[in-house]
């Protein structure tokens, strides 16, 4: 395993980050240099969709999820129970072919979206290739994908996973599509809380900072605001959660505070506010699934994701 000397420190894979954006219909945005090697359509979630079609970071329609890192990130399915073998991908034109026996470093960060009710596993696969793929389809691409990025189950919904894994090249790959290339019948799939809704009876994920090139070169997590975030959730603590009404909420630092409770599509449903480090908030008579809270001071903020369930 070597990493070949002329690599340099270039991402091979243009935009990487998905900050670059194209325009795609209406008022909506996409990420430049990506496009669907299918009829199927990921979604771009960005600071430029916010209260635009439930597109928006960090509240969208599928949940809370800030970027990894800038002010974007992109979303699509790999498994639906009520669509069989349905699937979405994302395919890159990779900045030059890739050199026969070299090893590539391959790097990106997954979420779970909120609202979803299944994990998987040995399934999103990333597969290089010499020519673009282009299809009407919607169904499941059977190709043997080069690599199998989540040996464990992808069940995390708040933090961002990094995947990576080493790629030895047979020389002349142009393109690299992500996705899940296997049917229906050979997923292994773990049952989670969610979203009460059909539509969520499936895996989605989001993607970051993808990331192709030397093994010697992978970015560092320079994320501050991940860090920052991080630590603001230590600082609060909310429970039971899930819960079927009530959730405690205890504050590290006693203060003014401003209490709201979001929906999956960041609209308001509870403002309140407390004087203290401690308060209670009920839930009954909410339909049950994801919800965001964030509890904010003139010097501190809090954020967290409740779930109700019955």
């Amino acid at each position: 395993m070597f990493c070949a000397f002329d690599l340099s420190a270039q991402n091979l894979i243009p935009n990487g980050d998905l900050e670059d954006t194209i325009p795609k219909n209406f008022d909506l945005k996409f990420a430049a240099e990506w496009d669907s090697p299918t009829n199927a359509t990921p979604d771009y979630y960005t600071e430029y969709h916010n209260n635009l079609n439930n597109r928006g970071v960090p509240y969208n329609l599928n949940g809370f999820q800030q970027p990894k890192s800038g002010i974007a990130y992109v979303g699509f399915l790999v498994f639906s129970k009520p669509n069989p073998d349905f699937r979405e991908y994302l395919q890159n034109q990779l900045v030059r072919e890739l050199k026969k026996d070299s090893v590539y470093c391959f790097q990106v960060y997954v979420n779970l979206a909120d609202s979803f009710t299944y994990a998987t596993r040995n399934t999103l696969g990333v597969y290089f290739t010499d020519k673009m793929v282009d299809t009407n389809s919607v169904l499941y691409l059977g190709y043997v994908p080069n690599l199998i990025l989540d040996s464990n189950y992808i069940e995390e919904k708040q933090s961002w996973i990094k995947m990576h894994s080493n790629y030895k090249a047979a020389g002349g790959e142009k393109y690299l599509l992500i996705g899940n290339f296997s049917n229906d019948s050979s997923i292994d799939t773990m049952a989670l809380t969610g979203g009460s809704q059909l539509y969520y009876q499936a895996t989605y994920l989001y993607f970051d900072d993808f990331y192709l090139g030397s093994c010697d070169s992978l970015p560092q997590d320079t994320s501050i605001g991940l860090i920052e975030r991080k630590l603001k959730f230590k600082e609060a603590k909310v429970f039971p959660n899930p819960s079927t009404a009530q959730f405690n909420i205890e504050v590290k630092k006693a203060d003014a505070y401003t209490l709201e409770v979001m929906d999956h599509s960041g609209r308001a449903v509870i403002s309140d506010s407390f004087n203290g480090s401690t308060t209670q908030l009920n839930l009954a008579g909410f339909s049950e699934g994801v919800y965001f809270l964030r509890i904010i001071s003139d010097r501190r903020a809090y954020y967290q994701k409740i779930i109700l369930q019955d």
